[in-house]
């Protein structure tokens, strides 16, 4: 786990695949919806998503903030709670 430039964005990198999230290091807010695909363009699953935000969270608290709001991801129509739905490209 890094936090790049202003620590606006992390980096993850779960054994063979890293993704890039969102967040504000102050006051210390994760976008849980920012964590949608790993490098190689498969969706995250809500559980990885799930682990993702953990590390964010134990990151940030390491580096002294105290509270860690997480903006959980929207729920999309006709996806249960807590999973992610595909993106399906745009067809004309």
């Amino acid at each position: 786990m890094k936090l790049l430039g202003r620590g606006e964005v992390a980096f993850c990198q779960v054994a063979a695949v890293a993704l890039l999230a969102e967040l504000l290091p102050s006051p210390a807010v994760v976008f849980a919806e920012s964590i949608r695909r790993w490098h190689d363009g498969t969706a995250v699953t809500a559980e990885e998503r799930d682990a993702v935000v953990a590390m964010l969270e134990e990151t940030l608290r390491s580096l002294g903030a105290s509270d860690v709001v997480i903006v959980p991801a929207r729920q999309r129509s006709g996806t249960p709670a807590g999973h992610s739905a595909p993106l399906a490209p745009v067809r004309p």
